[in-house]
């Protein structure tokens, strides 16, 4: 199926083909086929390009997928990954943090690696908030 990737030419040539199942469904043949490459781009850009850093947070990632998608926070909420629109609203504005149960679901759902969910990240806090804590 695929392998590694060794080459440039192959590297972009599986971004081409990531390309074209990027917004499958999850659990599905094209859906599968999309995290496999993705997990080996990310793994090729890790070892040749290392200058570049992912500054995006776990929460940014899931909100771009949520918008390739046409995903609202309801609907998160409708398929079992928050257990409401509040809960959702608190994660998805960085107000409380993803569970693991959450980052395998997500996961799932939108087809990101764990990885890329379970990195660190801040939350926000307000100026009124800061000082009341």
């Amino acid at each position: 199926m695929y392998n590694l990737i060794k080459t440039e030419q192959q590297y972009e040539q599986y971004l081409e083909l990531l390309g074209e199942v990027f917004n499958a469904k999850p659990n599905t043949k094209d859906g599968d086929k999309a995290e496999l490459l993705t997990l080996l781009i990310t793994n090729y850009e890790k070892k040749h390009y290392p200058e570049i850093k992912d500054t995006a947070s776990p929460i940014d990632h899931i909100k771009i997928r949520m918008e390739d998608l046409d995903l609202k926070a309801v609907d998160l909420v409708e398929r079992g990954i928050f257990t409401t629109k509040s809960n959702a609203s608190m994660v998805l504005n960085k107000k409380r943090f993803l569970t693991l149960e959450m980052i395998r679901k997500l996961s799932d759902l939108l087809t990101l690696p764990i990885e890329l969910l379970a990195k660190e990240y801040k939350l926000e806090t307000n100026k009124a908030e800061a000082l009341v804590a």
